[in-house]
């Protein structure tokens, strides 16, 4: 039986996405937060609708406290969400791509560079090179990209920035304040954003991929208020390592 590899490449917009296949070498990843404890066994207790009615899912992000294993399971969730939409199978999860998803997403986030392509480690340049370090290395493979904001703020709308030094943005017609995100409506807003853009739309629609790896990392964007935002990594396979 031929195997084929299947790597989607595409160029992003600046608050949406990208498609790819993506993974890291690195240090164990330890995260903050928290109350809620969330690891690779808790996927087997939850579908993508029992997961809505979670209820740490339903919290604001804390941005000084970020429960990422919750946070990435959310994505993973609301991508399962948009399959059953559309008639596809869900997918399962792997260990192994949820790692290549946080990793790349945060050397994005503290290299400063959003690209499929790492252009600071050579053993992670390429989307095939980082997934072979985790084992994945047969089968379809592919990638989606993003950044997200944390906050609840519609791209490219007026805002009134903080003041004071203050981090509280405001809607620049009610003068309201920005709310932050909840672990759901952060992944609703992502994989939304993902569908509404044809090639990412794709990869997450794709019948050949099967198991699905969410990453997820946060960072203060400088050019821009220093609003807190995040880099956003789904890494997709057929064929995943036990």
């Amino acid at each position: 039986m031929r195997r084929f590899k299947l790597f989607r490449f595409s160029k992003g917009f600046y608050y949406v996405m990208i498609s790819i296949t993506i993974f890291i070498v690195g240090s164990a990843v330890s995260y903050a937060d928290s109350s809620t404890v969330w690891d690779r066994s808790s996927y087997a207790s939850y579908t993508h609708e029992s997961f809505k009615l979670y209820g740490p899912a339903n919290r604001a992000i804390d941005l000084e406290n970020i429960n990422y294993p919750l946070l990435n399971a959310a994505i993973f969730y609301e991508t399962n969400n948009m399959r059953e939409k559309h008639r596809k199978e869900p997918f399962q999860h792997s260990a192994a791509l949820e790692k290549a998803a946080v990793l790349h997403s945060r050397d994005m986030a503290e290299k400063g560079f959003f690209s499929h392509t790492n252009p600071f480690n050579a053993q992670r340049e390429t989307p095939s090179m980082r997934m072979a370090l985790y084992g994945v290395i047969e089968g379809y493979r592919g990638e989606n990209i993003t950044e997200a904001f944390g906050i609840q703020y519609k791209p490219g709308s007026p805002l009134i920035p903080p003041e004071n030094g203050d981090k509280l943005f405001r809607d620049y017609t009610t003068g309201d304040a920005i709310k932050p995100h909840t672990y759901n409506s952060f992944a609703e807003a992502v994989v939304a954003g993902w569908m509404e853009s044809p090639p990412h739309r794709e990869n997450i629609l794709n019948i050949h991929f099967k198991f699905l790896g969410c990453g997820a990392w946060h960072f203060e964007n400088r050019s821009f208020f220093n609003m807190d935002q995040f880099k956003v990594t789904q890494c997709f396979g057929s064929q995943v390592p036990d």
